[in-house]
């Protein structure tokens, strides 16, 4: 009778709803993660991630004080930093290559942890896969705690990842005449009108009528019918057009620096069009140009 009695409450610990998070209290972070922590955990805003959570003002020991914080890089934002991974592995390592690891790193089922220490704080650090991006999420504890750093596993195991509708690296460029869906990591210039990295850079100008009629062409009536008078007046009919739903576009070589490849595209605007310039080197196309095709489909012009 005992060994049947000890064997349900072990398979008790193996089906879903009986696990250790059972102990646990959710805490959503709003950004398609879920964390599962003992209760007394208070959100608060930190300058360098957009989620960390504590329990600092609910315990009295220092040794049972810890910190969680949560970060998200969206692959298109790494990608336009030129940085691409092929899972979560090679991820992982890249987050963890500047760190000295205290005892272990590399996979445990669906994510890469890994921990270090610093003079004062001990950090577990768990990198995971989805909604289009990786999380990386940072248990801290003071070096001292000796109970702490064995619990960081049981948080670490029970993260879960939920899907979420939109990008979470994006976010809405609005100068006032055109709105343009980007990563976060696009730096705009003083006018607003050149947002880049130092791999890719998008800028913008006005096409008005008074710009086509000045070299001999009426205001053309359709965005296709303007891309075509723009590569006749500047000889590029030989370009391929090309269509991405409904944006037509060209890719051009910079005269200048021959290595830039520039896609090029016309948003109709009350008056004339907004031209659209896309730049990038040529090596990086397969990685760049569908990004800047996928920005310029985003745009919403208002004047």
């Amino acid at each position: 009778m005992k060994k049947i009695l000890v064997l349900v409450l072990a398979l008790a610990f193996l089906l879903p709803g009986c696990s250790a998070k059972s102990n646990l209290k959710k805490y959503d972070t709003g950004m398609g993660l879920e964390l599962y922590l003992p209760a007394g955990f208070d959100k608060f805003d930190s300058e360098d991630f957009p989620y960390a959570i504590s329990n600092e003002d609910n315990v009295k020991l220092d040794s049972a004080k810890m910190v969680v914080f949560v970060a998200y890089e969206g692959i298109d934002g790494l990608k336009a930093q030129n940085l691409e991974y092929k899972n979560i592995r090679e991820y992982g390592e890249a987050v963890s290559g500047d760190e000295q690891i205290k005892t272990t790193a590399g996979l445990v089922g669906d994510r890469y942890i890994f921990d270090y220490d610093s003079e004062e704080f001990y950090y577990k650090v768990v990198c995971l896969q989805g909604n289009e991006g990786y999380y990386i999420v940072n248990f801290c504890c003071f070096n001292d705690s000796k109970e702490l750093p064995s619990r960081f596993d049981e948080y670490a195991k029970a993260i879960v990842i939920t899907p979420i509708s939109g990008q979470l690296d994006y976010q809405t460029f609005d100068n006032g005449y055109f709105t343009i869906d980007m990563p976060y990591c696009m730096k705009e210039d003083e006018k607003k009108i050149e947002y880049y990295t130092d791999y890719v850079d998008v800028a913008f100008d006005h096409y008005d009528s008074e710009s086509f009629e000045r070299i001999g062409y009426s205001c053309p009536a359709t965005e296709k019918e303007a891309i075509e008078v723009v590569r006749e007046y500047c000889g590029d009919t030989n370009l391929e057009l090309m269509q991405e739903g409904d944006m037509y576009y060209y890719v051009y070589q910079d005269e200048e620096y021959s290595d830039i490849c520039v896609l090029f595209t016309l948003k109709k605007a009350s008056d004339g069009y907004l031209a659209c310039e896309g730049r990038y080197y040529e090596d990086m196309k397969d990685m760049e140009m569908p990004l800047v095709v996928k920005w310029f489909k985003s745009i919403k012009v208002n004047f």
